[in-house]
């Protein structure tokens, strides 16, 4: 996340990025890892990062990280909302058999 390991995400070899939507699935244990991160990174300059408004699940639950975007906060367009966000670097390999 932005340059920064985290440490244990290396024991992890299953996931699905779903190029076709804003959905990710990934284990339960390296999810709550992105939640840690999202939060630190978030937390690190709360003038500039992650602009919108944190949505938990249902009954607060850890399971989703939403975010709201209010276009009338960004009257320019959504490009500075969506760049106060750490991006996410993922290694793939395929295995064959």
């Amino acid at each position: 996340m932005n340059n920064h390991l985290m440490a244990g995400s290396d024991e992890f070899n299953v996931g699905v990025v779903d190029s076709g939507t804003t959905f990710t699935y990934v284990p339960n244990k390296l999810f709550q890892m992105l939640i840690v991160h999202f939060d630190w990174f978030c937390s690190l300059d709360q003038a500039n990062h992650c602009k919108g408004k944190r949505i938990r699940g249902d009954g607060g639950d850890q399971s989703t990280i939403c975010f709201t975007y209010d276009e009338n906060q960004f009257k320019e367009g959504p490009k500075r909302y969506f760049m106060s966000y750490p991006v996410l670097n993922f290694n793939v390999t395929t295995s064959s058999g």
